[in-house]
C-alpha cells in the first residue's frame, strides 16, 4: 500500500491507496498498479489451419527402412495377325518411383517450470496443441509443393508423350496469354470466369491423358471467394453489377449445386473445390520442396499424382529435464514425398506466358 498525496475539500492531506506503486505520482494506472488481474478463461490461441491434403493423395506407412518404392508400368501394343504368322511378342515398360524419408522434423518447446507454476492456465496443453498444428500444416504446405513440381515434372515413361501428353501439364488464365501475370489479388472478374474456363481445360486434359479418378482442385481463400463473389462488386442502379462468376452453375434452375448463404460452391466438372491456405503464392527456395508458387493460382489433380511415405508419423513427446528445471515438449515427424504420376496433375498460373492451351513437359531427362 502507497500513500500518495491529494488535495481535498479544499485542504491538504495524505490518501492511501493499497493498489499504488510506492511514489508520489497520482495517476490511475499508478493506483491500480498492485491490483490482480482476472484471468476471464479464455485463452486466445492461434488459429488454425485446416490441414486439406492426407486424405486426397496416396499416403504408405512402412515400419522401418529408409525410402518406399512404387512400381509403374506403361501400356503394351496390339497388332492384327495373319493366319499362319508366328506371334511378335511386344513389350511391358516397366520402371519405378521411389519416395525416401526426409530429415525428422521436429518443433521443440521449453517450459521453465517456475514460470508454469505461476501462470494461470495450462500452458503445456495449448503449447502441444499449437506444437502440432504446425507440424501438420507444413506437411500439408510439402506436399501441395510436390503437386506443383508434378504438373511441371516430364513423363515417366519415354514415348507417353504427344498432343495430349502423359506429363504435368500447366495452364494460364491471363486473358489469351497476351498480357503479362498480374497476380492473384488484382485478377478482376473476367480473370475469374478465365479460371472457370482453366478447370474445363484442366477437366479436357485429363481425359485426353486416360487419367481416372476424383478429381480436385486446391486454391487460395481470395480464389475461393472470389468464385462465390466478385471482390471488387459495385452498385449500379440499386443492384450489384458484378454476379458470382459461377452463379450459373449454382443456379437451381439448371440443377445447379452449392449455396451462397453458406459459403459451399459446387462442384466444377465433378472437381472438388478445395480452400487452403497452405498453398504459398511465393517463390519456395528452402527446404527439400523448393519450386516457384509465385504465379500458382489452383493446382488440378487426382490423389494418384504425388505419395507421401510415412515412417514416422506425427507424434508429441514431453519430459522434465532436472538439469534446466523445466518440461520439454517436443513434436516430430518423419515423412517424404514425391511425384508418383505427373500425367494427374495440372498447375493453374497466371503467369502471361501460359494460355488455355497446356504445356507438357516431354520425357524425364
Amino acid at each position: 500500500m502507497s500513500d500518495v498525496t491529494a488535495t481535498t475539500g479544499g485542504g491538504t492531506g495524505v490518501l492511501s491507496h493499497p493498489g499504488a506503486v510506492q511514489t508520489t505520482v497520482s495517476t490511475f494506472a499508478n493506483r491500480t498498479a498492485l491490483f490482480l488481474e482476472l484471468f476471464g478463461g479464455e485463452v486466445l490461441n492461434a488459429f488454425n489451419q485446416a490441414q486439406v491434403t492426407m486424405s486426397r493423395h496416396k499416403v504408405r506407412t512402412i515400419p522401418n527402412g529408409k525410402s518406399a518404392r512404387f512400381p509403374a508400368t506403361w501400356k503394351t501394343d496390339a497388332y492384327e495377325h495373319d493366319p499362319g504368322d508366328e506371334l511378335v511378342m511386344q513389350q511391358v515398360q516397366h520402371s519405378e518411383k521411389v519416395i525416401a524419408i526426409d530429415k525428422l522434423l521436429v518443433a521443440p518447446v521449453f517450459i521453465d517450470g517456475l514460470d508454469e507454476a505461476m501462470n494461470h492456465y495450462p500452458v503445456r496443453a495449448e503449447y502441444s496443441k499449437q506444437i502440432g498444428e504446425i507440424l501438420a500444416n507444413t506437411m500439408d504446405q510439402h506436399v501441395l509443393q510436390t503437386m506443383t513440381l508434378a504438373a511441371a515434372a516430364a513423363a515417366t515413361f519415354a514415348g507417353a508423350t504427344g498432343a495430349t501428353g502423359h506429363g504435368g501439364s500447366r495452364l494460364g488464365f491471363s486473358a489469351g496469354g497476351t498480357g503479362a501475370g498480374t497476380g492473384i489479388d488484382a485478377i478482376t472478374i473476367d480473370g475469374y470466369d478465365l479460371l472457370i474456363d482453366a478447370i474445363f481445360a484442366g477437366h479436357r486434359l485429363l481425359d485426353g491423358k486416360n487419367v481416372s479418378g476424383t478429381r480436385q482442385v486446391f486454391m487460395g481463400p481470395l480464389a475461393f471467394w472470389s468464385l462465390m463473389r466478385d471482390p471488387n462488386a459495385t452498385v449500379a442502379g440499386g443492384a450489384l453489377s458484378n454476379k458470382s462468376p459461377i452463379a450459373n452453375i449454382m443456379s437451381r434452375d439448371v440443377a445447379g449445386t452449392g449455396s451462397l448463404a453458406a459459403g459451399f460452391l459446387p462442384s466444377i466438372g465433378g472437381a472438388e473445390l478445395v480452400k487452403t491456405n497452405n498453398l504459398k503464392q511465393t517463390n519456395i527456395q528452402t527446404g527439400n520442396y523448393q519450386v516457384d508458387q509465385s504465379k500458382t493460382i489452383a493446382l488440378m489433380n487426382t490423389g494418384d499424382c504425388v505419395g507421401t511415405v510415412k515412417l514416422v508419423g506425427l507424434s508429441m513427446e514431453q519430459t522434465y529435464d532436472l538439469r534446466r528445471q523445466g518440461h520439454i515438449l517436443v513434436g516430430k515427424y518423419a515423412v517424404g514425398h514425391g511425384i508418383l504420376r505427373p500425367e494427374c496433375a495440372i498447375e493453374i498460373s497466371d503467369a502471361g506466358s501460359l494460355t488455355l492451351a497446356s504445356t507438357t513437359p516431354a520425357t524425364h531427362p
